[in-house]
């Protein structure tokens, strides 16, 4: 018998420039928090010193909170956050679509068969 319980997921933090679009990521098995957030920051900022910066974010609690605010500001990092509804929010419909006609479509023997590494 099958069940969806204990199930895994695998955690996608991602950065792309829309300039040269290269794109810097986070992908983990367990979770992504303010201090995933922070830390990317902290490397983008070393990356490009004397740039601007504008990171655009949706509305997950982690990535709206002060400690991250704080980092940005400190950083002079620019947050842009994207509106709450789905319906205005382009990346939330871009995920629907993917997990309807690519992710529930495949299957995976193992959970690890997911990861990068």
């Amino acid at each position: 018998m099958l069940s969806t319980y204990g199930r895994r997921r695998v955690n996608l933090l991602g950065f792309l420039n829309l300039v040269t679009y290269e794109t810097e990521s986070v992908m983990n098995d367990s979770y992504l928090n303010s201090d995933s957030v922070c830390e990317r920051l902290e490397k983008l900022r070393k990356k490009y010193l004397d740039e601007f910066i504008y990171v655009i974010l949706d509305n997950v609690a982690y990535q709206r909170c002060k400690k991250v605010k704080r980092k940005a500001e400190e950083l002079n990092i620019n947050l842009v956050f994207l509106p709450p509804s789905v319906y205005e929010n382009l990346t939330e419909e871009t995920i629907a679509v993917l997990k309807k006609k690519v992710l529930s479509h495949k299957f995976f023997v193992r959970f690890k068969s997911i990861l990068p590494w």
